[in-house]
């Protein structure tokens, strides 16, 4: 770059300087201390963005702006002190850092972000009681919940188990916080603990947040084997889940543990009316299951057929479509079946080589998947 290029870059900042200079001396001349003080925290602010993002920052640096802002308005000092606990934290000086934090929560106790910095700083420097008090006044249980749900989101089972505890210590009656942490303790298979935090949940959340409460009930007793207490979460579920296109989700349910208690016929009138007022897959292949015990091959492959219909990418209807079909002597309409299982199933997987085997017991030819 020739010195033309310098000099364009040089010139905002010789440009800024002066400007600044001429700002401030009009505002020591018109206007005070007070005002001048909002100037440089702006200025200090400046300098954090830019440290945080990475960039230059042009000018005074932001300690040295915000620790001039403190010495113009002490009394105001809220918020350089807040900047200054920031920087000091980044950097590391914990002590500093607390002392310039309690500052800003001493002039303004509401302010939710200094409080919030002044627990971190505490929790990093070993005063954890501290740090929960200030965490609590600031508000901060919100935060830590939001924090678990992102973990969760992520598949970090055991730090969100950790973040929810947390968020609990701050806020006991959070039954969002409980709930989470139930599912977080569920994937962590500590389904006891679950459980406990789930009834926990039911017990605090308004009657119209009880939906998804009741739901991970279920699944938690169902994990635990316990699948009449899990019929009834899942019966509660169902009673109170809107009736949009999202209900046959939460009827197979109902469905699944009504075959798994051998309640067949009371599963069969169930699913029967479910799929009739929403065609759904995992229903259809229910009641093919359900079929299939009672060996009604046909009804079984009716249901199948239904399935592959509504969700024709899934590897679970295909197979016990061929299975049925062979059952009933349909010899080509099972090898069709099998191949399509075939070609949905993972290469080199167990299941691959399964149904791999059906396809050979029927046919000499090997599969081709496009």
């Amino acid at each position: 770059m020739g010195a033309g290029g310098r000099d364009l870059i040089a010139r905002p900042a010789a440009g800024w300087g002066l400007y600044l200079g001429l700002a401030v001396c009009f505002l020591v001349f018109s206007q005070g201390p007070a005002l001048l003080a909002v100037v440089w925290t702006n200025v200090g602010y400046v300098g954090l963005a830019a440290q945080a993002l990475g960039v230059a920052a042009v000018g005074p640096d932001a300690e040295v702006a915000l620790q001039r802002a403190l010495a113009l308005a002490p009394a105001q000092g809220a918020s350089p002190s807040r900047g200054l606990g920031w920087l000091w934290l980044s950097e590391g000086r914990q002590d500093e850092a607390i002392r310039a934090l309690q500052e800003a929560v001493a002039v303004a106790p509401h302010d939710a972000v200094a409080g919030f910095f002044l627990g971190q700083a505490l929790w990093e420097a070993g005063d954890r009681r501290e740090a929960l008090d200030a965490w609590r006044q600031a508000g901060a249980a919100v935060y830590f919940l939001t924090q678990g749900q992102e973990l969760q989101l992520q598949g970090r089972w055991q730090e969100a188990e950790g973040v929810l505890r947390l968020a609990l210590e701050l806020d006991p009656q959070s039954w969002e916080a409980h709930l989470e942490l139930g599912e977080a303790l569920m994937r962590n298979r500590k389904v006891e603990q679950a459980l406990q935090e789930f009834h926990l949940a039911l017990a605090l959340c308004p009657a119209e947040k009880a939906l998804d409460v009741y739901v991970w009930l279920g699944h938690g007793y169902r994990a635990a084997k316990e699948r009449e207490k899990a019929l009834w979460a899942y019966r509660e579920a169902y009673a109170r889940a809107p009736r949009d296109q999202d209900l046959p989700y939460y009827a197979y349910y109902v469905g699944l543990t009504l075959l798994e208690l051998e309640r067949l016929d009371e599963a069969e009138a169930f699913l029967r009316e479910s799929v009739q007022a929403a065609p759904h897959a995992p229903n259809h292949y229910l009641l093919a299951r359900l079929y299939m015990q009672r060996e009604d091959w046909a009804a079984a492959a009716r249901e199948l057929e239904n399935a592959v219909a509504l969700g024709a990418s899934a590897i679970w209807y295909y197979e016990p479509l061929g299975d049925a079909y062979l059952k009933q002597g349909k010899t080509e309409a099972a090898l069709g079946a099998y191949k399509a299982a075939f070609c949905l199933a993972a290469p080199g997987s167990k299941d691959r080589e399964r149904i791999g085997k059906k396809v050979q017991a029927l046919s000499s030819r090997a599969v081709t998947c496009d």
